[in-house]
């Protein structure tokens, strides 16, 4: 099994095309101790089996949001 991440940065002095903010309220469950943004452009694939840490989920509102931002970006939607 694979595990699509997309990084997250805390170094917000710029903002591409590619990125979004991620704000506390964006989270179901866990947290953020900064604002911070999501790189699209960045995203890596992994096996599931090497994710040793789980720092929280997204409302099902924001992961819909970031899902059309990765299509869009990838050119599937």
């Amino acid at each position: 099994m694979i595990f699509v991440g997309v990084p997250v940065s805390s170094q917000l002095h710029r903002l591409h095309n590619d990125e979004s903010l991620l704000e506390e309220a964006d989270l179901e469950e866990g947290g953020l101790p900064k604002r911070s943004k999501v790189m699209v452009r960045k995203t890596f694939v992994i096996s599931k089996q090497v994710v040793v840490k789980k720092y929280g989920s997204l409302t099902a509102v924001r992961f819909q949001q970031l899902h059309q931002d990765f299509c869009r970006y990838f050119d599937c939607c």
